[in-house]
């Protein structure tokens, strides 16, 4: 169920930053992570939630931010 559902945030995540959609991407990063999380890979769900803080910090995106 993971690796679908990876894919599936991984496909909307290359879209939006196809379409420099900041907000999307941050939201695909925070899905990207939350799926890396519940499957225990956590250095990678780090890592990605960690991405989407850094560009919803650089959005001032005050909810992206609580999200993460």
């Amino acid at each position: 169920i993971y690796d679908k559902a990876l894919k599936n945030h991984l496909d909307a995540f290359r879209v939006r930053e196809t379409f420099h959609d900041e907000h999307g991407m941050c939201a695909s990063y925070n899905n990207i992570g939350s799926v890396y999380m519940a499957s225990g890979e956590y250095k990678e769900a780090v890592s990605w939630l960690e991405k989407g803080l850094i560009l919803a910090s650089q959005q001032d995106d005050k909810q992206i931010k609580k999200d993460i």
